[in-house]
């Protein structure tokens, strides 16, 4: 086993994910698989905080499947603790905060190095030194934290390039409706839209994201999909002329 360590703050108990055993799991394979420097692998730099890998390595490596895998990571993508970028091979995953989580503060240190105080003195440090910690974090995040473009959302997504195109024929298909998303609203769509792709596979999904533009429909009716598995069953599926015309899964 290597050496070394990562810290975790007891603030993780107050988490979103907390009590999400595979998503928490996940989350902390993933800081300690970061790189603790920067460094380069097949010509690209790989900063401090990321790391190269791949859902199936994933899927090993913490004894989840490839589905909890993906699934546990669109929701650390949703709410921002990391991002994704797919390659031909691997991934790049970026623990967005990695330094502020590792970082030993200046604080820190000087509990470290000065003189054995009471008691009483040290346990009020050490909840005022929290307090501190928590206040840097809030005003860090909302302050570094840029806005991102639809692009950079999409791309943090494991979408074929297919998908990719048909995702954004969808976003202007709203935006000429004049019903655009925001960024959350962005990001709960397309962690649908993985969802239903890892249960039903690329194409039904953009079949049906075809048909619902065609109708002129305001949103996605999903539970279609379930109606077509099973014609899928039978043998007589409504997607076969869709992959009749070069797509693939």
């Amino acid at each position: 086993m290597d050496g070394g360590f990562i810290k975790i703050d007891r603030g993780i108990l107050d988490w979103e994910w907390y009590s999400d055993i595979n998503t928490t799991r996940l989350f902390i394979h993933l800081i300690l698989k970061a790189n603790w420097k920067d460094g380069r692998f097949q010509g690209q730099e790989i900063k401090r905080g990321s790391f190269v890998t791949s859902y199936p390595k994933l899927a090993e490596e913490t004894e989840l499947t490839v589905n909890q895998v993906r699934t546990s990571l669109s929701k650390l993508k949703s709410t921002g603790e990391i991002t994704v970028k797919s390659q031909s091979k691997f991934s790049v995953i970026t623990v967005k905060n990695y330094c502020l989580y590792q970082d030993i503060s200046q604080a820190n240190h000087s509990q470290i190095t000065d003189k054995p105080q009471t008691n009483h003195s040290q346990i009020t440090t050490i909840e005022e030194s929290k307090k501190v910690r928590r206040e840097e974090i809030k005003k860090r995040v909302s302050k570094d934290t840029p806005k991102e473009t639809p692009e950079d959302i999409i791309s943090q997504y494991d979408f074929s390039e297919a998908m990719v195109i048909k995702i954004k024929e969808w976003l202007k298909y709203k935006s000429e409706r004049r019903e655009t998303y925001k960024s959350t609203g962005l990001t709960a769509l397309l962690n649908r839209v993985s969802q239903k792709s890892g249960e039903y596979g690329e194409n039904p999904v953009m079949a049906l994201m075809d048909e619902s533009m065609a109708n002129g429909w305001r949103g996605i009716i999903w539970d279609r999909l379930k109606g077509e598995e099973k014609h899928e069953l039978s043998g007589k599926g409504k997607w076969d002329e869709y992959l009749q015309d070069g797509l693939n899964v």
